[in-house]
């Protein structure tokens, strides 16, 4: 791990690939603290965002406000169409999620690892792939393998075990300044299922520090067992230290639940 990542480095800086004498291994770890470093040190997000679907050939869209609070795990996201009239709300803290279709008068609640999808209602955003979409998973150290190299992107599998048997739970692709613009996750028998790509990445204004939050306008999430696509534009975006009191059209326009 040591040794990739750092050759990694060296690629970065555009030297050919060195021997292993020539290496110098404690700088290596510098590339996942770089990860981390882009993840950001923001713990709230509210965004105004359009909303894209597309799948079998059809597409749609809405408007749509997004809370995010990171120290809880916790996401509201309510859209509406063109008449500003609700189309879903959406919610979750940590594992638990909670959708409400007010056309159907339905409310639809579970686990965002275990959802059983009720057989009437079909939900072309999925709690648990708008959680991934929203920022790059952490990458332990002992998890991570290099795989493949260029002078300003790296491929970089994370591993998991499951029934005693290590198998490749995502890929990353991974920029020179650590940005992670690609990352494909897999079922645990190997196939690709989903892929997130992040484009346009803009450095957004954090409100309660003089700094900048670099984060992607555009997310796409594409499931690849079902060509089923979301695309997440962001028009309007805030970011926060401590997650605030949301302003009144970020407040949830869901049912109330008792366990969210």
């Amino acid at each position: 791990m040591i040794l990739l990542l750092a050759l990694f480095l060296l690629a970065f800086n555009g030297d050919a690939p060195a021997t292993t004498s020539a290496i110098s291994l404690p700088i290596a770890p510098h590339v996942l603290q770089q990860i981390e470093v882009r993840r950001g040190v923001w713990m709230g997000l509210s965004a105004d965002l359009t909303l894209q679907f597309s799948s079998g050939g059809q597409s749609a869209s809405c408007q749509g406000y997004l809370t995010y609070d990171r120290l809880k795990e916790k996401v509201t996201l309510d859209c509406y169409d063109l008449k500003k009239e609700l189309l879903f709300s959406y919610k979750t803290l940590d594992q638990d999620f909670e959708i409400y279709l007010p056309a159907q008068n339905k409310v639809v609640r579970g686990n965002i690892f275990e959802l059983q999808y009720d057989p009437d209602t079909r939900l072309h955003l999925r709690p648990l792939d708008l959680y991934r979409a929203l920022k790059p998973m952490l990458v332990e150290d002992r998890q991570a393998r290099v795989t493949d190299w260029k002078e300003n992107t790296l491929k970089l599998n994370v591993l998991k075990e499951s029934d005693r048997e290590t198998y490749v739970a995502r890929s990353l692709l991974v920029a020179k300044n650590g940005d992670v613009p690609e990352e494909i996750f897999y079922t645990p028998g190997g196939k690709p299922s989903i892929k997130i790509t992040r484009k346009d990445f803009t450095e957004i204004k954090m409100k309660d520090l003089k700094r900048k939050v670099p984060y992607p306008r555009i997310t796409e999430i594409l499931s690849l067992e079902e060509n089923r696509k979301t695309v997440l534009i962001i028009r309007d975006a805030q970011f926060y230290l401590h997650p605030p009191e949301w302003p009144a059209k970020y407040l949830h326009a869901g049912v109330p639940s008792e366990k969210l």
